[in-house]
């Protein structure tokens, strides 16, 4: 139940909506889901995967892509993240997801770890 409190309070950070643990995501097969990032949630020591599930017609989510490439290059450490998050900033100015991992790669932060130090 803390872990679950926790992980929905984390939208706020994030501008999402819902997001999830992969436990959960791996019991819903049916629905598209992109990566949040592997997240110490406050008063916890080790990360949790977190997702956002997706909802629309595959049209509606044609980006999902190149989501996932730029989060790959991310994951990596590359310092290509920069300008793949650059692109999708550009592309989708109102993703809010987008814009976090924007603001942490012009930041000079190429990694998808995150440390939450509030609810």
């Amino acid at each position: 139940v803390n872990t679950a409190a926790r992980t929905e309070g984390v939208n706020k950070y994030f501008g999402t909506r819902i997001c999830c643990t992969e436990e959960i995501m791996q019991g819903c097969l049916d629905l598209a889901f992109r990566p949040i990032g592997e997240v110490i949630l406050k008063g916890k020591e080790t990360p949790v995967m977190l997702y956002q599930p997706l909802g629309g017609s595959d049209g509606e989510r044609a980006w999902l892509p190149d989501y996932c490439a730029a989060y790959a290059e991310l994951t990596a450490g590359a310092p290509r993240a920069v300008q793949a998050f650059e692109r999708l900033r550009a592309n989708y100015p109102q993703d809010p997801l987008v814009d976090f991992y924007w603001r942490r790669t012009q930041s000079g932060n190429l990694s998808t770890h995150i440390v939450m130090d509030e609810k």
